[in-house]
């Protein structure tokens, strides 16, 4: 995302909907108050989600197929709900064919590790039955196809089983049911991007607002702790810890939380025109990545923290010293915490000891993962709507200046002529992408802004065509694109049977039949998993043997598309 300092200013975007859906935590002020309230003794919190009660029937959703949705499906139903009420657009209808609904989400979900299970049962059942059959266990070819029967039973029984199953667990759904749910006909998208992923909505969102190709954008995320696997990987890279500490120098990781939200988002022309309460302003926003080769792990490189925090000022033309407060990712890994907080002190060097305060949502939360930007703007956004600095923790440590902590909230005195005030929202992702967010109050009595036209909305002249400059594929039974290309020159398709490896017939086919656990037919057109990395890029053999096979054809797709590029690959 680019800014230059000569470039128009981009039109603010208002926060007029909010919902938090926490461990004992409903709704704005009640997210407001678990963040500026002395925190419950260790044990009294409830732990997790699981008690969040989703009326299914509110939302027209047939008692058959409840029980295949996920359960982060229905939770984001209820945020998308809560959020709606919350900017009262029950009151002022939304324009519904220009809402767009964006919903965030990482790792696996409930109903996919169930299903995964129940199908892969079938395998353990079968394994179970020629166990039972061998003459050490008695035998019995009976009593071996029995038990193999129970399991199975079991299995369905302890992990469901539905018609609806393979729609009811895919997470690009869920932005597609909240959008049928309150009937909004805007574009729907589902993305994740590793606790990058609520950041990465706000800012498409915020580019569809500015850009005219939407009139207001509801946007969702959240994180749920589904199974051990999210937990056991962050673990193996040292990032778990018993609690977190954002800015403690000797920070060994953070405890993983459980968090929900949604965030309602209009251009603030439209919002002042429809009279919504507007919780504050978002002015500028960038996100950058840095790519470095290796395991993935939180960026270190304090000049590029920096230069994302300074693109995000200058796409608003607010001067660091503007910036009353600034809510930190604040990972408690004690490497990534010095990064960012050098980072910041290198944009707001010229404020006076003591003149910004910082914190992070992670000491009350922890880390939300997918949820982590959206839980983190949503404090911003409530401090400028309150006018209140929010405190930290008792005995947190001090990040040094011009930096400073709070023990307890206090009153965000502003001197007379300083300008409105101004939220600063820092985050980086395990993956390598940075963002900064720069949020200012909305003074309801200020005048009206002006409505900015929007940039591409309905242009008089025609859009600039976009080039297509190059390209790469790999398909079933074709390597490369150029394959696929004479592949549809023959005029013949490449579909046949799935080799062995793919479909166990034995446990997976029975032709012509609908089955829960069975496919009806055999018949797909699989490609190739390559077995060694591009040319040029440096994974050892046995790392790329054990990456996930969905990655390794990506990266092979864009290797060859880097390659027919060329030395202009350079370039980009």
């Amino acid at each position: 995302m680019r800014s230059q300092s000569d470039a128009p200013l981009a039109e603010p975007v208002a926060i007029v909907g909010i919902a938090a859906l926490h461990p004992g935590v409903r709704g704005a002020d009640a997210f407001w108050r678990h963040l500026t309230e002395p925190p419950p003794p260790p044990g009294a919190a409830a732990p997790s989600l699981a008690d969040v009660e989703v009326d299914v029937a509110q939302f027209g959703i047939p008692p058959a197929q409840a029980g295949a949705l996920t359960r982060m499906q229905l939770l984001m139903l209820e945020a998308a709900r809560e959020c709606l009420e919350d900017a009262k657009a029950g009151d002022r209808a939304l324009q519904a064919e220009r809402t767009d609904v964006v919903a965030g989400v990482c790792a696996g979900l409930d109903r996919q590790y169930a299903n995964a299970l129940r199908v892969e049962g079938s395998r353990y059942a079968r394994e179970l039955e020629r166990a039972l059959t061998a003459p050490e266990f008695g035998g019995s070819a009976r009593t071996a196809a029995q038990a193999a029967d129970e399991l199975r039973t079991a299995l369905v029984r302890r992990l469901g089983a539905s018609p609806h199953d393979r729609v009811g667990e895919m997470a690009s759904t869920i932005p597609a049911r909240i959008a049928s749910a309150f009937k909004l006909r805007g574009r729907t998208l589902a993305l994740e991007s590793a606790d990058a992923t609520s950041f990465l909505a706000l800012a498409h969102a915020l580019d569809n607002l500015r850009g005219g190709l939407s009139e207001a954008v509801l946007v969702v995320a959240g994180q749920r702790e589904e199974g051990p696997f999210l937990r056991a990987a962050l673990a193996a890279k040292g990032l778990v810890a018993d609690r977190t500490r954002p800015f403690a120098a000797d920070g060994g990781g953070f405890v993983l939380g459980e968090g929900v939200g949604a965030l309602l988002l209009k251009r603030l022309s439209s919002a002042v025109r429809d009279g919504d309460r507007v919780y504050a302003t978002v002015r500028g926003c960038a996100v950058h990545h840095e790519g470095r080769p290796g395991v993935f792990r939180y960026s270190t490189s304090v000049e590029r923290r920096a230069v994302t925090a300074r693109a995000a000022l200058d796409a608003c033309g607010a001067q660091p010293s503007s910036v009353g407060y600034v809510e930190c990712g604040g990972t408690g890994v004690a490497h990534e915490t010095r990064a960012e907080l050098d980072a910041l002190k290198a944009v707001y060097a010229g404020d006076g000891p003591g003149s910004v305060v910082v914190g992070s949502v992670r000491d009350r939360l922890g880390h939300t993962f997918a949820n982590a930007g959206l839980a983190s703007v949503t404090k911003a956004a409530l401090a400028l709507y309150h006018r209140r600095l929010p405190g930290g923790l008792p005995a947190a440590p001090e990040p040094g200046p011009p930096f400073r902590t709070l023990p307890e909230p206090r009153k965000w005195h502003q001197e007379a002529g300083a300008g409105p005030r101004r939220a600063a929202v820092s985050g980086a992702s395990l993956t390598g992408t940075l963002c900064h967010l720069v949020l200012e109050e909305h003074d309801p009595d200020a005048a009206a802004p002006a409505a900015e036209r929007p940039r591409t909305a309905r242009a008089s002249v025609a859009p600039e065509p976009i080039a297509v400059v190059g390209y790469g594929g790999r398909f079933g039974n074709a390597p490369d694109a150029e394959a696929f290309w004479a592949a549809m020159l023959t005029g013949e398709d490449r579909i046949g049977p799935l080799p062995e490896s793919l479909l166990d017939r034995e446990l997976y086919y029975e032709p012509g039949k609908l089955s829960l656990t069975h496919s009806y037919t055999d018949q797909g057109s699989p490609l190739e998993v390559p077995a060694a990395p591009p040319e040029g890029l440096r994974i050892p053999p046995r790392r790329w043997a054990v990456m996930d096979a969905a990655q390794r054809v990506a990266l092979s797709v864009a290797g060859e598309l880097m390659a027919r590029r060329g030395p202009g690959a350079a370039a980009l």
